[in-house]
């Protein structure tokens, strides 16, 4: 008996007894591809079929971080997860939400920085992160319960209780005797709760060995072989199936991919009757975030004549057909607009007996992100932050990910656009027409300038170069007669600013830090040196005042709808104590559980709601601000394009009504490189501005 991989994927076998005189050959294939966005390759190495569980640091007490491949067959299909969930931009956050949509799975998670409960009931928060470890040692647990690797509800020897990092989507963690379901996506061991009771009457006599030596027994649980949590099994995997990820790749904060349409063909020789072709079935897709796998699993059974009986298996990898379905291809990784409601995302909690099952009804579409700790890449909501007391969408995929409805068949694309801008992929899809009506040039606006920082800025020998080429253009009546300013240098200094910032070569994120690094090089005390950079400017919203505006709007909405009502008054008995805004993931917590209140009853009104509160924020200006640099400033983001990391960016509180009424548009900054003033930022540098140029589209008719 053999079974020999002609091809890049390896194969192993396991011959079991079904029943007393049936023996059975099952045949395991597996491809290992790259975890990015778009369709998947191959990896360079392929990962062996695993013969037995993987437990973390080989302690067979705690978690599994792989399971064994070499089992007789599986209920349907698993799909689990294991690595860690990653902060948005690489950015410092106290929380966010991770999310995986494979198939009809849906499921979120809450991540959250390590927390406690004092022994007088504060809740104290830790550091923020970047990374927070899956393991199911993170989520609630402890001996005797359902997750026998997880942290335990009990006080510590200071009166203190220490808080889960991974909660249920919906859960509101008001004390430390609160009781939280046990949540994770990694795989199951057979000896926890969740699995070892499938086996019922033949716990005791069962081990890993059971199956070469006795027949499974006629009573037997088959979906005990089943890894996978009750709510990540699907019925099928497709050769393409599309792979969502929130937040749970370090370079790609909303993924989306699809598996590349390969499978092994198997062929069974070594019988009278000639060779015969082997139904193999991918029952098995394993994710691992930190070493950005992705592994589908395919089995195939062979019924023997006898346990010995010389069949051979040879496998080979077929390509995908050209009259294939496929799924869409939509490739887009980063975040964008807000969360449609073609993208319904289930919120439901984990039962307290089936801790690691969600309930099964119709899942509402997911709340907006909110901009706080993501970078927007294009435009709609960046990501969320969020606490233990409540749940809210993070950061999600861009526009391409509209359209990820499971039960709506989309036609498949003419081609895979990759990872491209959403104006880019819009523009594939737009009417021709369309594209011969405008033109469009770039120009900028100046929006501010510090008048203090003009006499810096212009004695910049790159600059000045700039200044002394504009000598000999002619004056401008309507921007350079010093008759239009009480001030007139005013009028010269917005001109000269102007200049600059329009016509100036911006810098990237490498010359930001060589500029720091060259003016902390020299002897005298370092003047912060002034750089022009480019880049998509976001302003976050200031949660509390978030909060305000959303439990008005949704007020109106409350009547007859119980869980909505009580997530209202929640909000209000936290806006009504003092220091609220020392408690920004609460509060952004609370908005969450109000919006998924929203999104479950009648459809369109979550979207409703979180329109009007945007534009309520905007008009406001209530952005997120922060007192560094000698004053309060207003916290954004500032994308040089082509990268992944945003650069803090202070702009002063008191231009909040100079900006455009946008969250996020083109900008051009004259700033001061500073070291970081915030240690929660991941970036070592901070900007604080001197002037803000916004970058426009100008139309004009053909």
């Amino acid at each position: 008996m053999e079974v020999v991989s002609n091809g890049p994927l390896p194969v192993a076998s396991l011959v079991w007894q079904a029943r007393p005189t049936i023996w059975v050959l099952t045949v395991v294939c597996k491809a290992t591809f790259t975890l990015g966005p778009g369709e998947l390759s191959l990896a360079p190495m392929q990962e062996p079929i695993r013969e037995r569980d993987a437990h973390r640091e080989d302690d067979g007490a705690r978690s599994l971080i792989e399971a064994s491949d070499l089992v007789p067959f599986k209920q349907g299909a698993d799909v689990v997860l294991v690595g860690s969930a990653y902060a948005p931009g690489g950015r410092p956050t106290q929380s966010l939400v991770a999310r995986m949509i494979i198939g009809e799975i849906n499921k979120p998670i809450h991540v959250m920085g390590d927390r406690q409960f004092t022994a007088d009931g504060e809740l104290q928060e830790g550091a923020s992160f970047t990374r927070m470890s899956l393991a199911y040692e993170r989520a609630a647990g402890g001996p005797d319960t359902a997750n026998p690797a997880g942290v335990r509800r009990a006080r510590n020897a200071d009166g203190s209780t220490a808080l889960p990092n991974l909660l249920p989507l919906d859960l509101v963690v008001a004390s430390g005797a609160d009781v939280i379901p046990p949540v994770g996506l990694g795989p199951i061991a057979p000896g926890w709760p969740m699995r070892k009771r499938k086996l019922g009457q033949h716990t005791a006599a069962w081990s890993s060995g059971t199956l070469l030596s006795s027949p499974l027994p006629e009573d037997f649980d088959r979906s005990f072989f089943n890894v996978a949590p009750d709510d990540q099994r699907v019925v099928e995997l497709h050769d393409d199936e599309r792979i969502v990820l929130e937040n749970l790749h370090p370079r790609f904060p909303g993924l989306v991919a699809n598996l590349p349409g390969l499978r092994p063909r198997a062929t069974v020789t070594g019988r009278p009757v000639g060779p015969r072709e082997l139904a193999m079935r991918a029952d098995t897709l394993a994710i691992d975030t930190n070493r950005l796998l992705c592994s589908v699993t395919w089995r195939g059974q062979v019924p023997l004549v006898t346990r010995d009986e010389g069949v051979n298996v040879r496998i080979e990898l077929d390509p995908p057909t050209s009259d294939m379905p496929h799924s869409p291809h939509l490739a887009h990784s980063k975040p964008s607009h807000p969360w449609s409601g073609t993208l319904e995302i289930s919120t439901s909690a984990a039962t307290t007996d089936i801790p690691f099952v969600g309930k099964g009804s119709v899942p509402p579409a997911p709340p907006p992100p909110i901009a706080h700790s993501a970078p927007p890449i294009v435009n709609g909501g960046p990501e969320s932050r969020v606490s233990p007391w409540a749940a809210r969408g993070a950061a999600t995929p861009g526009a391409t990910l509209m359209g990820v409805t499971p039960n709506v068949p989309v036609p498949a694309p003419a081609q895979n656009v990759g990872i491209q801008p959403v104006a880019t992929v819009a523009a594939l899809a737009a009417p021709a027409a369309m594209a011969h009506t405008h033109a469009t040039h770039k120009a900028m606006a100046l929006v501010w300038f510090d008048r203090k920082s003009v006499r810096r800025i212009v004695r910049k020998p790159a600059w000045q170069r700039i200044l002394d080429s504009l000598e000999d253009e002619p004056v401008d009546p309507e921007a350079d007669d010093p008759a239009l300013s009480d001030e007139p240098a005013e009028i010269e200094d917005r001109a000269q600013v102007f200049e600059i910032l329009d016509r100036g070569a911006p810098t990237g994120i490498d010359g930001v830090h060589a500029a720091l690094a060259r003016a902390g090089g020299k002897r005298r005390m370092p003047v912060p040196p002034l750089e022009l950079v480019e880049g998509e400017l976001t302003l976050s919203f200031d949660s509390v005042e978030m909060l305000k505006a959303l439990v008005s709007t949704a007020t109106p909405f409350a009547p007859g709808d119980d869980t909505l009502a009580n997530a209202i008054t929640t909000a209000e008995k936290f806006l009504a104590t003092a220091g609220v805004s020392s408690a920004p993931a609460v509060a952004e917590a609370l908005c969450a559980r109000i919006r998924e209140a929203l999104a479950q009853g009648k459809k369109g009104r979550a979207e409703l709601a979180n329109e009007q509160v945007q534009r309520a924020l905007l008009e406001q200006r209530h952005y997120e601000k922060r007192k560094v640099l000698g004053g309060s400033h207003l916290r954004a983001l500032l994308l040089v394009q082509g990268e992944t990391q945003p650069l803090v960016t202070y702009l002063p509180a008191s231009i909040a009504e100079d900006l455009p009424l946008a969250q996020r548009f083109s900008a051009r900054v004259i700033a001061a490189v500073h070291p970081a003033v915030d240690e929660r930022e991941v970036e070592p540098v901070a900007l604080q501005a001197a002037a803000l140029g916004r970058v426009v589209q100008i139309g004009r008719a053909r």
